[in-house]
């Protein structure tokens, strides 16, 4: 899977060495995290789980990306990119002890980091404004090492594009977006929780180089 991931980064980004022309992008921003009513990805019993978890709760996570970009058509572009992101939730857990009982609260988040691959459809351009809309597949790792999470894992990226030109080369992007997983995150390790396919929206910011012009 590594080196099948691999050969196509590879491919992906000699494709884009070779072109003449294109703009390059860097994005920050955060979104809203999965928000799970009842079960959790994880077994209880784990040793960094003393607690009975009973309810999660989403949380704010971060997002940044760097994108290349070309044009294929007037209207289509390619992108190939790198992407760090957090998925997570907030954990809610209940200790009971013989004195009280008290409740205790943490996040639980996630740490990814992938590769950026993308259409996108310029739908409208106007004086200095221009709307797009574009989906991405990121294939993505797990930078920490959990035990109840797989280390590789596959997500799409459905954004949209508004872009405010500033300069000849030199534009303003705002992204709206929606991320979700495409396949469970968590390994079977009880078969009574629901599988982890995380999930996120938010909005992201950067500027836009054309590196053509």
């Amino acid at each position: 899977m590594r080196n099948t991931l691999t050969i196509i980064g590879f491919l992906f980004f000699t494709n884009f060495l070779m072109a003449q022309s294109g703009e390059w992008r860097v994005l920050s921003g955060v979104k809203m995290s999965s928000k799970w009513d009842s079960n959790i990805p994880y077994s209880p019993t784990d040793a960094d789980v003393p607690y009975v978890s009973y309810q999660n709760k989403s949380i704010i996570c971060n997002s940044v990306s760097a994108i290349y970009t070309s044009k294929l058509s007037s209207h289509l572009d390619l992108s190939l990119g790198f992407h760090f992101n957090n998925k997570g939730f907030k954990q809610l857990e209940k200790h009971w002890s013989e004195m009280a009982v008290s409740n205790l609260k943490k996040n639980k988040i996630q740490y990814y980091s992938g590769i950026l691959m993308g259409i996108g459809y310029n739908c409208f351009e106007k004086n200095t404004w221009k709307l797009s809309a574009e989906v991405f597949i990121n294939p993505e790792i797990n930078i920490q090492k959990y035990d109840y999470l797989k280390r590789i894992g596959i997500s799409s990226i459905t954004q949209l594009s508004i872009e405010k030109r500033i300069t000849k080369q030199i534009e303003l992007t705002f992204n709206p977006f929606f991320e979700t997983a495409l396949m469970a995150y968590n390994k079977k390790q009880v078969k009574s929780y629901e599988e982890y396919i995380p999930y996120g929206y938010g909005l992201m910011a950067g500027i836009k180089y054309n590196i053509s012009k």
